[in-house]
């Protein structure tokens, strides 16, 4: 009877503290101290709301020092390690601010690999710089969330805003662009069977076109009349002789392709620039200074 009694108040013990336990780490986590608590508890109800509307979790994280780490890996690792993310590819968009060097940094996710471009970390960080720089940080993060709000909704559409640039030459360089410009570094989100039947029909339709085209052209050159003899094809005298052509030596030239990322001439793409976080995820994003 003991134990049994015991189990029970395990058990009561266990629902009473799981909550907690098991809460979802909050939206917006401020370590550096930039806000006051009613301006942090209203950025949190605004990235829960975007983050429940659209399906990609929205995180707005400060802290003083990042102990000489790269701003971008930093951010990356800080997502992963604290479980943020929504669905089975964690998507999410997290941001970062540092105070000791005025670093920023922003770390996409699954779905928000594809919902916030490289053109869109640029731009919603354009939109929010000057209050950052003048240390307005409550409507800094209150402009990048309102902007953000667009890129989700847009991705939602099925119209992911993107941009392209002629010649990048720094942020400010890409200009807005649409669905159709879009193309996104790294994997696909379409699957391998997605290719392989793509390439299937290809290949069918290629082969049909081609067996289409030299039964026509064997057609047409068919034009030949059996001989009895060879003097029919001999005219005047015949004098053979040999001839050898000799390979004296060779080279190739190789021109690089080009891979349709930001520079260079032409018009290319804008997309997502795509890496691995140090434990293994794929994660996109930019950094810079404020």
């Amino acid at each position: 009877m003991k134990k049994v009694s015991a189990i029970l108040l395990i058990l009561a013990l266990v629902l009473v503290m799981a909550p907690g336990a098991f809460a979802a780490a909050p939206k917006v986590v401020d370590d550096a101290g930039l806000l006051s608590d009613s301006q942090q508890e209203s950025l949190e109800q605004k990235a829960e709301e975007l983050a429940e509307t659209y399906g990609i979790d929205v995180v707005i994280y400060t802290v003083y020092s990042m102990d000489g780490q790269d701003p971008e890996g930093y951010a990356d690792d800080y997502y992963d390690e604290n479980g943020y993310g929504i669905g089975e590819d964690h998507s999410g968009i997290l941001f970062l601010l540092s105070m000791e060097y005025r670093d920023w940094a922003i770390s996409t996710c699954g779905d928000g690999i594809y919902a916030l471009t490289d053109y869109g970390i640029e731009s919603v960080f354009s939109d929010m710089a000057g209050e950052l720089s003048d240390g307005n940080y409550y409507d800094a993060f209150c402009i990048y969330l309102s902007s953000l709000e667009g890129y989700l909704k847009a991705f939602q559409n099925g119209s992911p805003v993107d941009g392209f640039t002629t010649e990048y030459v720094g942020p400010g360089s890409y200009e807005g662009g649409t669905a159709e410009e879009v193309i996104h570094y790294g994997e696909d989100r379409s699957s391998w069977t997605d290719y392989l039947i793509r390439f299937l029909i290809a290949l069918g339709i290629g082969a049909a076109a081609g067996g289409i085209t030299l039964a026509g052209l064997k057609k047409s050159m068919n034009t030949a009349v059996p001989q009895r003899g060879a003097q029919s094809y001999l005219k005047g005298n015949v004098n053979i002789t040999s001839h050898m052509d000799i390979l004296v030596g060779s080279h190739t030239s190789r021109t690089p392709r080009s891979t349709g990322s930001s520079g260079g001439s032409g018009r290319s793409g804008g997309g997502s620039s795509v890496h691995r976080s140090s434990g293994g995820v794929r994660h996109g994003g930019g950094h810079g200074k404020f």
